[in-house]
């Protein structure tokens, strides 16, 4: 008597609610004071329940899979699960349920430790959902932040369209002026030859021959004008035409030298007369990138290394690889930048030019196109030694070639 007792007591004085069921039946044998404080049940009432009618309904398949699990474990094998459960005034309770499988007086039964986690799974359910609204807020501010920087470096690219236009123009309409030039030629060289026929009988063939094979080499020197007029006006309209263009969708593989000299055509009149551009080109291989992007890296290093050389002077554009990547270092004989400007000519907003000619973004934007290419800018530069800029860029995307092995465009100018 004294054993059952403590028996008692200790079912009672236990901190959790406490089942005993008919392992065969589910019937409910006995409750501690927990369960009946816990399901809203007297002891009495609890007795003539079965377990089926406390389990709520919204997880069925769960619930039944959980007892033929512990139908099936034998005499002193636990499981442990959430489950829901419902109180007697209709709350869904989620319990974590210790169940454990005995032999008491020849009949098995199933000793079931219930402890309340209801709040815990509310808030593990709200912090979870919190944290993908958070995540879905993230995405869309990433989003727009993209999409932003791309509207951003586009309305510079514009800017320095804008800034563009006039040597364009100018640069198309010198061999335009040559073909119109030799349009008037062409009109008095055919005048010359209608007057030339009419005035010679076939008497005079032979030397009549020999003056008309004059005309037509005129006209000749005259067609070959114009194509090669027309060759750089189709030229600067291919480069300016790929220069305005938006983000590439996808890398391609490129040829550097091409980039380049395709934006030395655009800066042609940026450069004028008073520039010397000196290409030292290696024997580079193509590079997997976004080349419109990478020209407008080129075009802005150009246009800045042009505006720092304040009379005549040159510019020297060289190229080589090294182990896995490609450098491209662009150098003027301009007044060059002092040592303790370095660390902020990439800042986004900084300038060391007169107003007007500069927003500050261009090489900011420069080291974003070239990061996104995962390689890198280098600044060599001192007052009075002029600058170098160095593009370092791998051949292949890190990224790829490590996928491999393992089973957006813009123009700105500081």
């Amino acid at each position: 008597m004294q054993q059952d007792l403590s028996y008692r007591d200790l079912f009672d004085l236990a901190n959790d609610a406490i089942l005993i069921t008919s392992a065969e039946t589910g019937r409910i044998l006995d409750a501690n004071r927990q369960a009946e404080a816990l399901f809203g049940y007297t002891r009495e009432e609890l007795s003539n329940k079965n377990l089926r009618d406390l389990l709520h309904a919204d997880e069925p398949d769960r619930v039944e899979q959980f007892e033929r699990q512990l139908a099936t474990s034998g005499c002193g094998c636990g499981m442990t699960a959430d489950l829901p459960y419902l109180a007697g005034d209709g709350r869904r309770l989620v319990l974590n349920v210790s169940c454990s499988v005995q032999q008491i007086s020849g009949t098995n039964v199933v000793t079931r430790i219930c402890r309340d986690v209801t709040r815990e799974r509310e808030l593990e359910g709200e912090l979870s959902r919190h944290a993908t609204r958070m995540e879905q807020e993230c995405d869309e501010k990433q989003r727009q932040l993209l999409e932003s920087q791309t509207q951003l470096m586009q309305a510079e690219k514009m800017a320095a369209l804008g800034s563009l236009v006039a040597g364009v123009a100018h640069e198309i309409n010198t061999p335009l002026g040559s073909v119109n030039s030799n349009n008037d030629i062409f009109a008095l060289t055919f005048q010359r030859m209608r007057d030339f026929i009419r005035s010679h009988p076939p008497a005079d063939r032979a030397d009549a021959e020999k003056e008309l094979a004059d005309i037509l080499s005129i006209v000749d020197e005259a067609i070959q004008t114009n194509r090669m007029a027309c060759e750089r006006i189709v030229k600067i309209v291919r480069s300016l035409r790929n220069f305005v263009r938006l983000d590439e969708a996808d890398r391609k593989m490129a040829d550097i030298h091409d980039g380049i000299e395709s934006t030395l055509i655009l800066v042609a009149h940026e450069l004028k007369r008073r520039i010397t551009v000196v290409k030292e080109f290696g024997n580079i291989p193509e590079i997997e990138c976004y080349p419109n992007q990478l020209n407008q890296v080129f075009m802005n290093l150009l246009v800045n290394a042009a505006q720092a050389i304040e009379a005549e002077g040159s510019i020297r554009i060289r190229t080589w690889r090294e182990n896995d990547s490609i450098r491209i270092a662009i150098s003027d004989d301009g007044k060059g930048i002092p040592r303790e400007l370095h660390s902020k000519v990439f800042e986004p907003g900084f300038t060391t030019k007169k107003a007007g000619l500069g927003t500050g973004l261009g090489l900011s934007i420069c080291m974003k196109i070239v990061q996104n290419h995962e390689g890198r800018i280098d600044l060599e530069s001192d007052v009075g030694r002029g600058t170098t800029f160095t593009v370092v860029l791998p051949i292949r995307s890190r990224a790829k070639a490590t996928s491999c092995e393992t089973p957006a465009t813009h123009t700105a100018h500081n």
